[in-house]
């Protein structure tokens, strides 16, 4: 059974093993994160450092997660030797590659978690097709037009647009406690980001109300 917390200083932390299915989901779009292993003691130093890189903002990413400054297209990074290992020997994660083979991570995941995994991907894999073209390509090649995800069925409709979210108000020195981070003291607050400091991690922003939406954020 997978654990739940990883790294000497719980640099990855879930409450459950639905939170740890969802990070997977999360982390198997390549769209938000590559997996990084980078070989350091070749050039000198300690020794190899397993990575993630953050290609979306750190207040997209699930909060389960203590992040580390990034450089260029990567906005933050995951230092974890213990989770990274555990992604690519469990979980059957490429590192240092531009994608990830979806259909051999959902293998790894059980049948009441395959919801979860879905959700943290996107909601855009539907997973019961793709089980069903692995099937199908094990009795006859693929055409070569078809690619490894299979996209959902469903029937386009016309949609009334989506109302903008409303920000949570919230005022400059107000407390607040995050899932992993803990308690914080409002340092700005533009209305659609808020900026905490707090007293470990330093300042963090965040959108607004998207982290308080998905249950990252409450105030005290």
């Amino acid at each position: 059974m997978p654990k739940c917390r990883y790294g000497a200083q719980n640099q990855v932390s879930f409450r459950d093993l639905h939170e740890y299915y969802f990070a997977l989901g999360f982390l198997a779009n390549e769209k938000n994160a590559e997996i990084r292993w980078e070989n350091n003691e070749e050039q000198g130093a300690w020794g190899s450092e397993g990575r993630i890189h953050c290609l979306v903002p750190e207040d997209k990413f699930p909060q389960f997660f203590r992040f580390t400054a990034g450089r260029g297209a990567v906005y933050a990074r995951i230092n974890c030797n213990d989770y990274v290992g555990t992604l690519v020997t469990e979980h059957n994660f490429n590192y240092n590659s531009k994608g990830q083979n979806v259909a051999a991570i959902l293998e790894t995941v059980p049948d009441s978690y395959r919801k979860d995994f879905q959700d943290g991907y996107g909601g855009k894999l539907d997973i019961n097709p793709l089980y069903k073209q692995k099937s199908a390509e094990r009795k006859k090649p693929a055409p070569s037009s078809k690619t490894q995800f299979v996209p959902e069925t469903v029937a386009k409709q016309e949609q009334k647009p989506k109302p903008k979210p409303v920000p949570i108000p919230i005022t400059v020195g107000e407390t607040v406690i995050h899932k992993a981070f803990g308690k914080g003291t409002v340092s700005s607050a533009d209305g659609n980001y808020i900026i905490v400091q707090f007293p470990k991690d330093g300042e963090k922003k965040f959108g607004n109300p998207d982290i308080f939406d998905r249950g990252f954020l409450k105030k005290e």
